[in-house]
């Protein structure tokens, strides 16, 4: 870490008079209000934030995952199907149906699905689930 301040130094109104005497050799034609000029030591704010945004934006991905099939249904008896693929290969699909429950006065809704993903290891998995009045039950399994 730097062993000097994290301080922003305001110039003076004596600074920025000794302009014109300090730059005279560096043919700079005027000067007209140095006062808004900040000195700016390392590891001020100023500094710290431009390189946190630069390598933010070198980390971004590079590629869009783009959305390459799409399908949705919604049925009038208030179920619905759902279903998708990602051009990274990933996979999503879901049904949902009303379906009466014993003792109830409506009815729930049971949902099947299963989606498929990459994990950062390169390895591929599918994750079959049903979600109904049981809870969420998942099997994950290998690809």
């Amino acid at each position: 870490m730097f062993s000097r301040s994290f301080r922003r130094t305001q110039l003076t109104d004596e600074m920025v008079s000794e302009y014109p005497r300090i730059f005279k050799k560096t043919k700079v034609a005027t000067i007209s209000s140095a006062a808004h000029l900040l000195a700016l030591e390392p590891g001020s704010p100023e500094i710290v934030f431009s390189f946190t945004l630069l390598a933010c934006t070198l980390a971004a991905p590079q590629d869009e995952v783009q959305i390459v099939q799409f399908t949705n249904e919604n049925n009038l008896d208030g179920g619905y199907n759902f279903a998708y693929e990602q051009s990274d290969g990933q996979k999503r699909e879901e049904t949902g149906v009303l379906k009466p429950v014993e003792g109830a006065e409506a009815p729930a809704i049971s949902i099947t699905g299963s989606y498929e993903f990459t994990d950062p290891n390169g390895q591929r998995f599918r994750v079959d689930y049903t979600a109904d009045e049981r809870g969420y039950r998942p099997t994950v399994t290998k690809l």
